[in-house]
């Protein structure tokens, strides 16, 4: 069955488990701080406007990526000020990745408490501790399998995974690439 597109814009059905992608969180971020795009700002409004009765929810791999959205930027300008990569910049040049991460850092804070006062949960795929094993193998079969169906990075093969392992078939999101995801409902600005 294909993906079901919800335009955010708009009424939507409000499923009773919503699991936030990084895009959403950062596009609302975004705003939040005075700037963002019209796109941002729709993620921002449909953020504000959850029910009660939905559970919007994230993982800690969407808090990471949106974190490394604020990171990346100075650590990049140093890197390309040397003509290395990120990498390069902290094996070769520590004194500047220092500083560098320090800007980054200073701009993570703010986001760090805008993510800490929204309504959601973080959570990951849960397992007793017998099970992890099992827990941990089924994630990776799921990506596996959708690594040869669909054409997404890495990373949203791992939301979808996160998302469907809990039993939520519902993601907010702005990348479109999730609606060729077969059995999702994305909720995203077309």
């Amino acid at each position: 069955m294909p993906a079901v597109r919800h335009d955010i814009r708009g009424s939507v059905p409000w499923p009773p488990s919503l699991y936030l992608d990084a895009s959403v969180l950062m596009g609302a971020y975004k705003v939040g701080m005075g700037g963002g795009s019209s796109r941002d700002k729709a993620a921002a409004a449909f953020l504000a406007g959850i029910p009660g009765h939905c559970e919007a929810w994230t993982s800690l791999l969407a808090i990471q990526e949106t974190c490394w959205g604020a990171l990346r930027r100075p650590l990049r300008d140093a890197a390309n000020r040397r003509g290395i990569s990120i990498a390069e910049l902290k094996r070769q040049c520590p004194p500047d990745y220092t500083r560098a991460y320090a800007i980054g850092r200073g701009r993570a804070a703010p986001l760090m408490a805008f993510l800490k006062g929204l309504r959601i949960s973080l959570r990951e795929p849960q397992a007793p501790a017998a099970r992890q094993r099992q827990a941990r193998r089924a994630t990776c079969f799921l990506v596996r399998q959708m690594m040869h169906a669909y054409e997404l990075e890495m990373a949203d093969l791992f939301h979808i995974a996160f998302a469907k392992l809990d039993g939520t078939h519902a993601i907010a999101t702005l990348d479109s690439g999730y609606q060729a995801v077969n059995g999702l409902e994305v909720y995203t600005v077309p």
